[in-house]
């Protein structure tokens, strides 16, 4: 039976391939030990190291929930009395920062070692973050012992002198357990891909778009380059993982951080230990598991090597850990909560959510609120019924479009968040598919609620885990699972206040039926004194009197946005036109070279700023296209552009409508210069083909996609829609995503008061359709076993590379809203046309397609959906056939 009080080294792994990594260094291998206190319930591995006898500790399989590295210290303490320096090794994130020179790549090795202040790790607050927000250090941490800081310093003389011989010494390790040569070997190197920061992984589509444009190039190492490389410095701790590229960055540039992890923080106040981490992924989204094995190699070879130049002389004269550890009993505690709630957000980040649904959602962190100053006595009415208690739990805002609504739900939003009142919100917006249906709005509120209520995320967490496929269920199932259930197992709010749920844009809900149902079920979460919930929703009026006769008639307080006072319309949209648009003329005059066309300080006039009221009449949006029009200096000064504007309105007298709103940006393309010109019926037909397609998209494209699925030039492209940036919210990049700012743009064009501007519905959803068979129809995007899978193996085995370059962002749009387009051009599908002959020849690679691009939800409903768009006079043998 082996001495427990000879093992002086305590080495800590918080995953089995961290262990795993750590038993294939050992040069002695003892075993486990026989006996050890009946409370510990850790997994160890005995042996020696060198000089030095090494007890490993590994969270024992299944406790995740329960325990942290903090308790496996805990444990390990009291079962080997006489541990005296402790190690914490394993895999961690990478911030490679190149204005730092910290060329970090995948399989790097990170030791904690102090910098500028810090002592090796400190601690940050990462808690219920989202891209772009600030991180709050909380503390910097204890050294690590005094012992090990020598024999770091000793060991990167060594390197630097004459190389690390880490490939060598984990070639060594695999050759004596080659099983483990698979998992654990260097993956291939071209698999090490460090996306651009703002590339952000949609978690609803597994594949990812590897364009050359999209990652960060680097020059292969060279032979006089360690590889992997060691660096030494800051490691951020936290109880989450850290997932967001710009937080990342901020962290690296502002504090020097080099790696992100999660068990530290719990350990070096109380547990003195060196932190050793191999990097197998890059903090950001695009996470997987591809490089762990490789990268705990890694550390693991940095901490044999550590080992074998400490003297144990140097380790008997160290305290013995036990008497420290003690001290920090609680701080041991805390960190459990905080590791146990990290494998929380881990469960619930398998809950398929919209992007950009929420308030503050990092796609809509550019979407205004209410200046302030304006909506003031609304705002105020609609707070008092967040705090009031009534029986009207639901609050409806609605009006015609561009009057405001959305606005005013971002300001409450943000406003209930400030008072911690907010429940959850959810966005519609159509064109967005995920944002323009009921089909993950209730798990996208779930979600919220599991961040915000602590009484609700544990049933929420436990739906998830039970229904693995929650998100693709019918809405009504849905709504019991994640919402109605985990409410009834909860009592009453843990701060007495009441919450708000916001649903904005209801009537963006493409199916009316849906809608319907959502309200209907939403009603019942806020029932007086049920579950501490009211509702807020805004839509247009026509879905608001549908209401009023319904099921909720009489249980809601309603507001009609357009017949507010129109003096209290007319004075705050020219609060808002004064003030933006004098920010308009300070940037314009700060531009070098304007100093000859400088924008006069009393510019606009009173006289100006009246018309532009008269004709804004109770529209918003009017107001905001116009400062967005004028505030485009591609299109040339701030006082000819505003001019130009007053001179439309006027000469065609227009005003209170949409005409007011976007026939002048429109006629602006035939302005000299431009190279359009509106007899020209070829240009007009082309104008028509590009904004048609981007306004009856299905999902917004980046220009390139959209080039391959019309089959237009992406100078075209470009070049049309640059012009509309007023009405088209075009991101800044060569490659541009391409979305609209309103939907009432849409309804515009698709209008007779659109002129020669109208776009065709029916004829365009037709022709984005055709669009989709051609690209999805020339033998190459669908074809036998397209991702080269195995019998037997599952979406697991594919190769995201391969899918990508299989599946670019124009296939899978095709795949995936080919029916949308044929169901809204009102066409039938008759024998031997484009779509029947389709189907005769890729039908099955179609739906082959739709699994592999994790759609197998909206495969389940295309049979029935095509059946109804069969045509009545088709033959029966071919009806048989679908």
């Amino acid at each position: 039976m082996a001495d427990l009080s000879r093992y002086t080294i305590g080495w800590i792994c918080a995953i089995d391939t961290e262990y795993t990594a750590a038993r294939a260094f050992l040069d002695e291998d003892h075993g486990s030990p026989e006996a050890i206190p009946v409370h510990d319930h850790n997994a160890y591995t005995l042996g020696r190291i060198g000089k030095h006898n090494v007890v490993i500790a590994v969270l024992p399989d299944g406790e995740y929930g329960l325990s942290t590295a903090g308790v496996v210290a805990q444990r390990m303490l009291g079962s080997f009395p006489n541990v005296r320096v402790g190690l914490m090794v394993g895999i961690g994130g990478g911030a490679p920062s190149q204005r730092s020179g910290h060329d970090i790549r995948l399989g790097d090795i990170v030791i904690s070692s102090p910098r500028d202040g810090h002592t090796g790790v400190l601690q940050y607050d990462f808690g219920k973050t989202i891209q772009d927000q600030e991180f709050k250090v909380t503390r910097s941490l204890n050294l690590p012992p005094d012992v090990l800081r020598a024999a770091v310093t000793k060991l990167r003389v060594t390197f630097e002198e004459e190389g690390n011989k880490f490939p060598e010494a984990i070639n060594a390790a695999l050759s004596k357990k080659p099983r483990l040569r698979r998992k654990y070997g260097r993956p291939p190197s071209e698999t090490d891909r460090l996306f651009l920061s703002h590339v952000v992984h949609d978690p609803t589509n597994p594949i990812e778009t590897l364009a050359p444009d999209l990652l960060v190039p680097r020059p292969e190492r060279g032979e006089d380059e360690d590889n992997p490389a060691v660096f030494y410095g800051l490691i951020a701790s936290a109880n989450q993982l850290m997932k967001d590229a710009n937080t990342r960055d901020k962290f690296a540039a502002d504090k020097g951080v080099l790696c992100f992890e999660m068990e530290a923080a719990g350990l070096m106040n109380h547990f003195p230990c060196l932190v050793i981490r191999g990097i197998c992924d890059y903090s950001d989204s695009h996470k997987n598991k591809q490089w762990q094995g490789y990268a705990s190699m890694t550390a693991a070879a940095y901490a044999k090597a550590l080992l074998s130049i400490v003297l144990p002389t140097k380790v008997e004269n160290e305290k013995r850990l036990a008497e420290i550890v003690e001290v920090g009993l609680q701080n041991v505690f805390e960190t459990m909560s905080g590791v146990s709630q990290s494998i929380d957000y881990e469960i619930l980040n398998k809950l398929t959510v919209a992007a950009g649904a929420a308030y503050d959602s990092k796609e809509s962190h550019h979407e205004e609120t209410c200046l302030p100053g304006t909506r003031v006595g609304l705002l105020e009415d609609i707070i008092r019924w967040t705090q009031d208690s009534t029986d009207r739990r639901i609050f409806w805002l609605n009006g015609m479009a561009g009057t405001g609504k959305s606005t005013i739900s971002r300001t409450i939003a943000a406003k209930c968040a400030e008072l911690d009142i907010l429940g959850a919100s959810f966005f519609f917006r159509r064109g967005e598919s995920d944002r323009s249906s009921a089909g993950l709005v209730f798990s996208t509120i779930a979600r919220q609620l599991a961040e915000r209520r602590p009484d609700l995320r544990q049933p929420i967490i436990e739906a998830v885990k039970n229904f693995h496929d929650i998100s693709s269920k019918q809405i009504s199932e849905q709504f019991r699972q994640l919402l109605l259930e985990p409410f009834q197992q909860t009592s009453s709010l843990p701060t007495g206040q009441e919450q708000i749920l916001i649903i904005d844009a209801l009537d963006e809900c493409i199916d009316d039926r849906d809608a319907e149902s959502l309200v209907a079920l939403l009603s019942e979460l806020v029932k007086p004194e049920l579950f501490g919930l009211k509702l807020f929703i805004t839509s247009r009026p026509d879905v608001a009197t549908k209401f009023a006769l319904g099921p909720i008639k009489g249980s809601y307080q309603e507001i009609v946005l357009h017949e507010v006072t129109e003096a209290f319309i007319d004075k705050d949209i020219e609060t808002y036109l004064r003030a933006t648009l004098s920010k308009v003329k300070d940037r314009w005059n700060r531009v070098p070279g304007n100093a000859l066309r400088e924008v006069p300080m009393d510019w606009p006039a009173e006289e100006t700023l009246e018309t532009l009221v008269k004709h804004a009449g109770p529209l918003f949006i009017f107001a905001a296209t116009v400062c967005r029009f004028v505030g485009d200096f591609r299109l040339g000064s701030p006082q000819e552009q505003l001019e130009y504007i007053i001179r439309i309105v006027e000469d065609r007298g227009i005003g209170g409508n949409m005409s007011a709103t976007y026939l002048p940006v429109l006629h602006n393309l035939a302005k000299n210069g431009y190279g359009f010109r509106m007899e020209n019926s070829h240009q007009l037909e082309s104008f028509r083909q590009i904004i048609g397609n981007i306004i009856l998209l299905e999902q917004p494209l980046h220009a390139e996609s959209l080039s391959s699925l019309i089959n237009t030039k992406a100078t075209d492209i470009r070049r049309i829609a640059g012009l509309l940036r007023s009405v088209l919210d075009i991101s800044e990049d060569n490659n541009p995503l391409i979305k609209l700012f309103h939907l009432s743009f849409r309804d515009f064009l698709l209008s007779s008061e659109a002129g020669q501007f109208r776009v065709d519905f029916r004829a365009t959803h037709k022709q984005i359709g055709l669009d989709c068979i051609r690209l999805l129809s020339d033998g190459k995007a669908l074809r036998y076993n397209m991702c080269d899978l195995q019998p037997g193996d599952g979406l697991s085995r594919l190769d995201s590379q391969l899918a990508c370059r299989q599946f670019p962002p124009h296939i899978r749009y095709s795949c995936c809203h080919l029916v949308d387009h044929l169901e809204q051009s009102g066409n039938v599908i008759r024998e031997d046309d484009n779509f029947h002959r389709f189907l005769r020849v890729n039908l099955l690679y179609w739906m082959e397609a739709l699994c592999l691009l994790g759609e197998s939800p909206a495969l389940t409903k295309i049979p029935g959906r095509l059946l109804r768009l069969i045509e009545v006079s088709f033959p029966t043998k071919l009806l048989a056939a679908y």
